[in-house]
């Protein structure tokens, strides 16, 4: 999967910001800023780790901007829906001629 430098959810379009020394300055891969609408992310790191990082926050913003607060901070919540996501992603065949 490519890192976008930005996606849309129900209209909102939210930025992608690569911050390589990210890790090291606040010791996570990827954060979310709900005010600016912007995802911050370490890509120094390997590439399922980053993609996963990348669908976790994405996870936080649809519960943000469906006004699920409680699933939006339950960080087991996010964290398993993101990795279901991603191994969806991940192991899709795509042996359909359309």
């Amino acid at each position: 999967m490519k890192i976008p430098t930005e996606l849309t959810l129900m209209g909102i379009p939210i930025k992608i910001e690569i911050d390589n020394t990210f890790v090291k300055r606040y010791g996570r891969i990827a954060s979310i800023d709900y005010i600016k609408q912007t995802i911050t992310i370490d890509t120094s790191h390997p590439k399922e780790t980053v993609e996963q990082a990348l669908i976790h926050e994405i996870c936080h913003m649809i519960m943000y901007i469906m006004g699920e607060e409680e699933l939006q901070k339950n960080e087991k919540f996010i964290d398993i829906l993101a990795h279901l996501i991603y191994q969806a992603l991940a192991t899709a065949k795509y042996d359909h001629k359309a």
